[in-house]
């Protein structure tokens, strides 16, 4: 088996989209939801810088890598990339 170390890609999309969903749910029940929009404006930033090869218009599978993540770039266009 192939072992990797480190979070994968793919988990820390995930954990943003995460973040901006609980700004949402916080907002429809009538909650400050101002710390979850900041860390997900602040995670989104740091994901993209660290994950995204825009040459290559692919998500890494961990910083400093440069292997294609199939589910990360499939999660990171649909959560953190604007159309």
């Amino acid at each position: 088996t192939i072992q990797r170390k480190g979070k994968l890609g793919f988990v820390n999309i995930l954990y943003v989209e995460s973040m901006k969903c609980m700004a949402l749910m916080a907002d429809a029940i009538g909650r400050d939801s101002h710390a979850y929009r900041s860390e997900y404006e602040s995670l989104k930033k740091n994901v993209l810088s660290a994950l995204h090869d825009t040459s290559g218009a692919y998500f890494r599978t961990q910083a400093g890598d440069t292997r294609l993540n199939t589910v990360a770039s499939v999660l990171g266009a649909r959560f953190l990339l604007e159309p």
